[in-house]
Formats: structure tokens, sequence, C-alpha cells
């Protein structure tokens, strides 16, 4: 009653016009909520309490029952309801099991289950259902409820909670079911152009864009996309990206289209591709005048490079993988690209290169360089005594092992010992001292921080029947981790540690004591890999220019071309290698199959000599079956692998240079979280973004993009892409009709076809017409003739005789 006064008088003096007839109304109206709410009080949690003995005491088989009766009572109530209950028979009791949670869930978190409810109902939007089915819907399955059990309460409150979700479910899509989603329903461009024609101008885009239900709101857009009505949602994005003039101001959609959706080209890369071009083509305009041979275009990039929260933006991250060649060729895109990576991110990778050089300079100083300054001298001066006494003995091989016994990899000079200086051992140890802190340091960093980060995110890639953190997807990335595990097992079979213990004051950091020695080998095996890998690394390099990435990436293509021809090369020396080996011959060259396999690969590299080749004369069979595998390997093997890899080329070479710039899109991406924040802002504020961009001269536009001038010839342009209507400025004014509007392919046929449709309507009617016609007159001319004989007839019958015989 006090609640009932205080808003009685609130609305007094409210409302000026106030009456008698008004007091009788609100009283009328307050009377029969109050009512009913008294009558409700209470019996909720009652409700509540027998609907939840009631679902506790259910089995399996009364579930089964549920699920099977409930379909079959509401096809038997609304046999039209069969239409929209297409699904599998498992999806149909999935709907089942969850209705019966919801009634429950209604009584325990009414405000949660209302949200959900509305978002469930705006769901059914876009589905199109009718709200004449929620009523027999529901009747259905309180009839199976009343048929499972005998408690009236719980069947009460089974009904009560259901209704309430139906009545929800129902006001939400009336007031949900806008002309724009019955368009996306039936996928119709022409129908969704339409539509949105009937919406002021200043809300235009929010009618493509939110459907807002109490709480709750759907996409329009995102909803075609997801529903795979992708006509519809091509209409919606160039309808958006569609820039409208009048005489007051510029109308565009790109803001809120972006506000709304900022993920818009990570959905449209994961579920429409096919859209991305529309939506690029849209942030692009381009004047239809030119000045001085260049035309002038507007690039809106700003969703493109800035997030809401100022930083760097994901679009590129996104669209790189993507990895669709052709749409990173986008000009946008390509400006874009550039851009950051010639005023931002070009400095911090050659920054991040340049350390990565010099540790490599460093690398290569220390395995490749200082261990054989002195070593030269002295294979040299070795070389000579031991060509001496070879010559001496009257043998080749003195010459040979006089030599050969000063070529060891540390600069070691006879037996082992060192001819390196004290200043070119230390130097040596020195450099390898920074690649194991500094270079494997940072590696080991790198990879222990990367791998800890995708455990706490759960980010895992499965390759094979092995597990592996996300971030070793990247070739890089896991070459890096290759060199980490080499450089590990350099440090453990170091010479120089290991000979420390045994080195004296003339002979401190050597590599040749007997533990050196030992290990020396297996030591230059892993610096061999470790120095081949290191320059893979340097490939990242290829960036900076795309015609050189394009290149180093077309080599990478046709790789796999290579493995095929390799494992086909090896299965016939294996073959050829076997079949040799069995025949009864002793050739030297061909004994046993590792040597024959050996002498094989050597024919295909053509590292065979010609005397060995005459060798072969002595053994006819073994020569035939040489001349086998050479025809097999060397003919054809090697010409079908040059034809491969003119295939492989040819259908590389058109993405080539999309290729090359999603790798640069990659190294920009990359390189991004390492800019100084600085930087990226004083770059972001040079573009001046927040200022509007000219159309022509006097004609200030848009804000959010930048100008470029292009050739006049790269882009003709024929017609104005900004749509100017006169009349009323008002924003609550519709558009005008367009005169090109729904001027597309699919409204041609059907002018064709009404066109054809007339012209058969013609031609079949003048037909017809003919005939009548015709058939009239042959039956005119028959009476006249019938006329005329009977007046002959009457006259002399004689002369008709004489005239037929004649």
């Amino acid at each position: 009653a006090e609640y009932k006064a205080v808003m009685l008088a609130s609305l007094r003096s409210l409302v000026k016009d106030w009456g008698s007839l008004h007091e009788v109304s609100w009283s009328w109206l307050w009377e029969n909520v109050e009512r009913m709410i008294k009558a409700l009080m209470g019996k909720p949690a009652a409700q509540e309490t027998a609907l939840t003995a009631f679902f506790g005491l259910m089995d399996e088989r009364m579930q089964n029952t549920v699920r099977r009766e409930v379909y079959s009572k509401f096809f038997a109530l609304a046999p039209a309801g069969q239409d929209y209950f297409k699904q599998s028979t498992t999806r149909l009791h999935f709907i089942a099991d969850k209705l019966v949670t919801m009634t429950l869930d209604m009584y325990k978190d009414p405000k949660r289950m209302v949200e959900d409810i509305s978002a469930l109902g705006l769901r059914h939007v876009g589905y199109g259902i009718p709200t004449d089915l929620f009523g027999p819907f529901v009747t259905a399955c309180v009839q199976v409820i009343r048929s499972l059990t005998e408690d009236d309460k719980a069947e009460e409150a089974f009904r009560w909670s259901l209704s309430l979700i139906s009545r929800i479910l129902t006001r939400v899509i009336n007031e949900g079911s806008t002309i724009v989603m019955k368009a996306i329903n039936t996928n119709s461009a022409k129908g969704l152009r339409k539509a949105v024609g009937c919406a002021p101008r200043g809300k235009r885009a929010l009618w493509m864009l939110n459907i807002q239900v109490g709480t709750q709101s759907i996409s329009p857009l995102l909803w075609a996309i997801e529903t795979g009505s992708l006509e519809a949602a091509k209409a919606i994005i160039q309808d958006l990206l569609t820039i409208r003039a009048d005489r007051d101001r510029y109308y565009y959609g790109m803001d809120i289209m972006f506000e709304r959706h900022a993920d818009i080209i990570k959905r449209l890369c994961a579920d429409a591709p096919a859209l991305l071009p529309a939506l690029l083509d849209g942030l692009v305009w381009r004047s239809r005048t030119t000045e001085n041979g260049l035309r002038r275009v507007n690039c809106y990039i700003k969703h493109l490079l800035v997030d809401a929260d100022g930083e760097f933006n994901k679009a590129i991250e996104w669209i790189t993988d993507n990895q669709d060649a052709k749409v990173v060729c986008h000009p946008l895109l390509t400006i874009v690209t550039d851009m950051v990576w010639s005023k931002v991110a070009f400095r911090t990778f050659l920054v991040l290169k340049v350390w990565f050089l010099f540790t490599l300079v460093i690398f290569v100083m220390s395995q490749s360089i200082l261990n054989h300054l002195s070593a030269v001298e002295a294979i040299n001066s070795g070389g000579a005594s031991g060509a001496a006494s070879g010559a001496a003995s009257g043998t080749a091989s003195g010459v040979a092992s006089g030599a050969a016994s000063q070529r060891r990899l540390g600069g070691a000079g006879v037996d082992g010992a060192d001819v390196n200086s004290f200043e070119v051992r230390v130097g040596i140890f020195m450099c390898r001292c920074f690649i194991y802190l500094c270079s494997l340091g940072q590696w080991l960093l790198f990879h222990v921080r990367s791998s800890l980060r995708d455990y706490r995110r759960r980010e895992f890639a499965k390759v094979g029947y092995m597990t592996i953190p996300a971030y070793l997807v990247n070739w890089q990335d896991v070459a890096s981790l290759c060199l980490t595990c080499i450089l590990l097992c350099m440090v453990g079979l170091e010479p120089i540690i290991h000979c420390m213990s045994e080195a004296d004051s003339e002979h401190i950091f050597t590599e040749h004591c007997d533990e050196g020695e030992r290990l020396l080998f297996v030591y230059s095996m892993m610096s061999t890999g470790a120095m081949l890998i290191y320059f893979l690394l340097l490939t990242d390099l290829s960036v900076f220019s795309t015609r050189v990435s394009a290149f180093a990436l077309v080599c990478s293509k046709v790789l796999s071309e290579v493995a095929l021809f390799l494992f086909g090369l090896l299965f016939f020396v294996l073959a050829f290698a076997c079949a040799v080996s069995s025949l009864e011959q002793d050739d030297p060259d061909f004994a046993g199959i590792p040597l024959s396999a050996l002498q094989l690969f050597k024919m295909t590299l053509g590292m065979f000599s010609g005397s060995h080749y005459d060798m072969l004369m002595d053994y006819p069979a073994l020569m035939v079956a040489i001349f086998i595998y050479v025809i097999t390997t060397i003919i054809f093997l090697l010409n079908l692998l040059i034809a491969q890899l003119n295939c492989a080329y040819q259908e590389c070479y058109q993405d080539m240079l999309g290729f090359a710039r999603l790798n640069r899109g990659k190294v920009v991406t990359e390189t991004m979280p390492s800019v100084p924040r600085k930087r990226w802002n004083r770059f972001v504020a040079q573009l001046r973004l927040d200022e509007r961009v000219e159309f022509g001269e006097g004609d200030i536009g848009l804000a959010g993009g930048i100008q470029v001038f292009e050739p006049a010839s790269m882009n003709v342009t024929t017609v104005d892409m900004i749509r100017r209507f006169g009349g009323s400025t008002s924003q609550a004014a519709q558009w005008p009709e367009e005169d090109a509007a729904g001027d597309d392919d699919e409204d041609r046929f059907d002018r064709i076809e009404k066109l054809i449709e007339k012209a058969m309507k013609r031609v079949t009617g003048g037909t017809k017409g003919g005939k009548k016609k015709q058939a009239g007159d042959s039956s005119a001319g028959q009476d006249s003739s019938d006329r005329v004989g009977a007046s002959g007839g009457d006259g002399s019958g004689d002369h008709d005789g004489d005239d037929s015989e004649s």
C-alpha cells in the first residue's frame, strides 16, 4: 500500500493532465499486479523443493521416456515443428535434458537464468523459429511430466517454470526479430540492402551490428558469419564501409564496426576468409580525378595499426597466421606492413641480428680461423720435410704422410705438439668462453622462458605421437633448440677444459693432451653442426629485401621435390648395390654392399673417374648392371627432378611475392614486442590518425587514415566512391534510394528472365491469334464455296460434270 501511494504521487507529479480516469486505471492495474504477486509469494520455494524431489527420483528409464515422448507429443500437436527440429536424435535428446535442467535452475538462480535464456532467445532469432511453436512445446512437455508423476506440486512447479521460460523466449524473439535478421536468415544480399534502407542514416550501422534485448545483445554481422550466410555478411561489410555524405557530414561505419568487433579480422580469418578482400577494399578510397598523373588515395589503417589501448594491433599477426599469399598482397596490408617495418621494427630487428652476426663472427674465429693460423706454416714446413724424406725413400706415401701428419684441427705440430702461439691459444679460449656464456646463455634463457610460458598457458602442438610446446612449431625455434643442445655438448666435450689439469705454464689453453686428443674429433663434428645451424638461422636476414626473401622461400618450397629425388636415388642405389654384390666379379670398387653403394653414389654425382669405368670392360655382367643404373638414375631420375622442380617453381612463382610478404609480416609481429614504447608512440603521433584526411581540395573528409598518391594508370576509378545525397541532412532521415541499388548480377539475371518471359508471351499470344484468324478465314471460305456450289447445282448439272472431267 505504501509503495502504491508513492508511485501514485510520482505519477501525479509527472503527468500534467492527470485526472480521475488515470486514478481508476492505475488503481486497477496495481490491484491486479498486487493480487498476482500475493498469490505467488512463498510458492517458488515449495515448488523448487517438489521439483528437486521429482528430478531426484527420475531414473534412466524415465529420462529416456521424457526424451522420446516430448517430441512425439509436440509433433502431434504442431506438425510444422518437424521442419525446425531437423537435428540428430542424440542432439534432440541433449536439448530435452538441457530443458529439464533449466526448469530447476530457474528456481535456484533466476537472475542468471534470465540472462542465459535471453541469450538463447537471441540465437533463436537467427534460427528463425516461430514463436507460435512455444505453446505446443510447453504443453507437450507438461503432458509427459504428468504421465510420469502423481505429485501435483511437482507438475505445477514444472509447468510454471517452463511457461516462464517460454514467455521470456517469446519476448526476446519478438523484440529481436528485425528485418535485418530475417534477411540474414534467407542469406539474401538484396533483401539485406532493402532492410537497412529503412534505417535512419544515423543508426544504419547499428542496425547491422547490434540488436539489444534487455542485458543481452547479438551482432547480425557475426551471426551471418557464424551461420555461413556469407552473401548477407558481405553485403553488411560493404554497406558499413561505403562512404555516404550529405551537406553536413560524412557517414562511414569503420569506427563503429571495429569498436563493436575489435577482432573482426580474426573472425574472418577463421570463419570466412573469402570476406577479407571485401573488408580491405572498403578501407581504401580512391579519387576519381587525377592530378599531374597521380591519383589521391586515402588508406584508413587506424584499426589495422593501433588497438583500443594504443598498442600495436594484432591484425597483421592474424592475417599472417592465415597464410593466404594473395590476401597479404592487398595494397592496404602492403602499406601497413612496409610502414611498420621501415619506421619501427627495422631498427630493433637490426639490433637483434647485429648481435647474432657478432656471435657468429666470434664462433667462426674460434672454430675455423684462429686454430689454423700457425698450423698453415707448420704444414708447409712439415710438408716440405716429409716430401724430402719421401723422395729419399723413393715412395709417394712418404710425401703424403709428411704433410698429413701436420694436418690437425687445433694447430698441432708433429706428434701432437702445439704450434699455435700463446696469444692465439688465449684468443681461442676467450672466443669460446664468449660463445658458451653469451650465445649459449641467451638461447638457454629463451627456450626455458618460452617452454614455461607455453606450459602455463597450456599451449601445445601435436607432431606425430609427440606433444611439444607451441612455440616449436616455428622451424627457426627448432633450429635454435638444436643449436642450444649442440653448444651444451660442446661445453662438455671442450678439449681445452679437459687439458687444463695436464697443461703446464708453457702449454696453457692447449687442446692437445691425451684426453683432448680423444675428444677432438667428436668435438669437431659438433662444431661443424653448430656452424651450419648458425648460418641456417642467418637466412632471416633475407627479410630486408622482398625479392631475396621470395627467392629463399621458393627454394624452401621446392625442397620437398629434392627430398623425393633423394629417396628414389637411395632406393636404386641400395637395389643395385645388393645386385652387383651378388655377381661373380672381383672388381675392388664393388667388393660388398657398402663399397658398391659408395661407387654408385659417385657415378650419380659425377665423381667416378674414367679409369675406373675402363676397368668395367673386364666384367661384362657388371658393366651391364652399371649401364642400367646410369640410365635409371642419371638419365631418368635427374631429368625427372628437373621437371618436378620446374613445375613446383611455376606453381610457387605466382605467389612468390605473397610468400615474401607473409615472411615480412611474421618478422614484424615477432619484432614488435621488443620495440620501445617511446618509439612506437612517436611513430603513431607522426601519422596523425586523429586528424581528418581530405578527399579533395577544400573537402575535409574522415579521420583514421593516411593519404598517399599512386600512378593514375594503376587502379583506374571511373565513378565517385563517395555516395553523395542532397535533400534533408537530418540524422533521423533515411538515405534516398540509390540509383544503382540492387544492380548486381542477380538483379540483372532477374530482369533478363522477365524480359524473356514477356517476349515468349508475346510470341505465344501472336501465334495463337494467327491460328485463330487463319481458322476463321478457312471456315468463312468454306462457307462461301459451299454457297457457290449450291447455286451452281441449281443451274445445270451437266456443265458441272463436264468441268469435272475436264
